[in-house]
């Protein structure tokens, strides 16, 4: 306490002081009894009081200034906590505060900076997530929501700070999740969201810690694509089931009234082996064409693309099927193009996708139609197109044909011998060729089966035999 330079200051302001009362006491009690003896007391304590004055002023001003500047520095670092020294003017216990201010405000702005910097890779995580977050307070006022949340609940980014969460999004769902929030702290559960697009959200809510409540962290994870793989399995495995059971049935039903004696009828024998033979027919096709969408699937199926004639393989094609279009008075025709047209294809798989794509059009089509085959080159892509003048196909139903086991008429398909999975067959194989298989349709008029794939150099060319 002794070394300190602000006491030893104000040591010498008092002391100067003591000594001018001193004097003015002398004055005072001597004065009458020697004039000149007053005058000298008057004097030294007009001195002192001067002194003292000059001692007292000159240490409010070593106090003042610097205290003046430390304390508009305090506040500014209260309202921008950045840091910006202060001089250090003395050794004194001024100076050592103000060393310790700025190292203290040096602290501080490094910590904040450290602070941004972490909250700002966190957002940058939360805008990278494919998952929503929305974090609300006690009273469901939305303080943070990510991009993936905004797209999910079809709520604005900006627009929504500060907002409850009841007033930007009308769920009965989500809003009752959110009272589960609160109350257990942890919940879980789905939510159907109903839209343009319909689609399903898992969501999991977390209540933030403190008393009050302090609010809730909800996550939204879109799980549509998931439950429609489930459907599309369900579906899968019940139209097996199905297209399994027929034919099993009607050659089940045959066999026994063979074995109660129909086999020794001479005039029935015959026709029920037909039907044996023919619903067998159908079993052998539907595993086949199973087995090839499972190897197509799976990338067992190997597809060797190689630039290939289109034409080519358009004309083994129709040479296949021309017998089958003249038995049901069809013409079968070509469209080629004047130059040319290669495509990067697996010639098998090709063969394949038109046989596919022939075959629907013969059955669909009535007798005396047309079916025609165009192709040509178009901004990039090598174009197949497979026209009919057939019974078309539902707008409503175009969206689907490429499922397995859809069937615009189930009746008429299974009568027709189809399997359902022909064009599914033709999605996969064009899917794993690189290209794509677009339907247009109107009923009554026909439909139009368009095949693009990759267009291939002539450099190397493979014809179709």
């Amino acid at each position: 306490m002794f070394r300190s330079r602000i006491l030893w200051r104000l040591l010498v302001s008092h002391v100067l002081v003591a000594l001018a009362v001193l004097t003015a006491c002398g004055v005072i009690l001597f004065g009458a009894g020697s004039e000149s003896l007053g005058y000298v007391f008057l004097v030294a304590g007009l001195a002192g009081l001067g002194a003292a004055a000059l001692a007292a002023l000159w240490s409010a001003c070593r106090l003042c200034g610097p205290m003046a500047r430390l304390t508009e520095a305090i506040r500014a670092l209260g309202q921008s906590p950045t840091n910006h020294p202060l001089p250090v003017q003395s050794q004194d216990e001024l100076g050592v505060l103000t060393a310790a201010f700025n190292d203290m405000g040096q602290s501080i702005a490094e910590a904040i900076a450290r602070m941004h910097q972490e909250l700002e890779q966190l957002r940058a995580v939360f805008r990278s997530m494919a998952e929503g977050v929305v974090v609300i307070d006690g009273e469901q006022r939305i303080l943070f929501l990510n991009e993936a949340g905004s797209r999910m609940l079809n709520i604005d980014l900006e627009g929504s700070s500060g907002k409850r969460l009841w007033e930007v999004v009308r769920h009965r769902q989500l809003l009752e999740a959110v009272e589960q929030v609160f109350q257990e702290g942890i919940h879980r559960c789905e939510l159907d969201w109903t839209g343009a697009e319909p689609k399903v959200f898992s969501l999991h809510g977390t209540r933030l810690p403190g008393e009050p409540l302090q609010g809730a962290v909800l996550v939204l994870h879109d799980i549509t694509h998931v439950r429609r793989l489930e459907r599309v399995r369900q579906d899968f495995v019940a139209n097996v089931s199905h297209e399994l059971k027929t034919p099993l049935a009607a050659i089940k039903a045959t066999v026994e009234t063979l074995l109660d004696g129909a086999i020794d009828d001479p005039q029935h024998n015959v026709r029920f082996l037909e039907r044996v033979h023919e619903n067998a027919n159908r079993l052998h096709f539907l595993v086949q064409d199973l087995l090839t969408l499972s190897r197509i699937e799976s990338g067992e199926e190997r597809l060797e693309a190689v630039p290939l004639a289109v034409a080519g393989v358009i004309e083994s094609c129709v040479s296949r099927q021309i017998d089958r279009a003249k038995a049901k008075q069809l013409t079968l025709r070509q469209e080629p193009p004047q130059e040319p047209i290669l495509a990067n294809a697996d010639e098998e798989a090709l063969a394949q996708i038109l046989d596919n794509l022939v075959d629907n059009a013969i059955k669909y089509t009535p007798s005396g139609g047309t079916i025609t085959l165009r192709w040509y080159a178009q901004d990039g892509w090598a174009v197949i197109e497979v026209a009919d003048t057939g019974v078309g196909i539902p707008e409503k139903d175009l969206g689907r044909i490429f499922e397995r086991f859809y069937r615009v008429d189930k009746a008429r398909s299974r009568e027709l011998g189809g399997t359902g999975l022909g064009l599914s067959i033709v999605k996969h194989l064009v899917q794993a060729l690189g290209g794509s298989v677009h339907a247009a349709s109107q009923l009554g008029v026909g439909s139009t089966f368009t095949v693009r794939l990759p267009l291939a150099e002539a450099s190397s060319l493979v014809v179709a035999i």
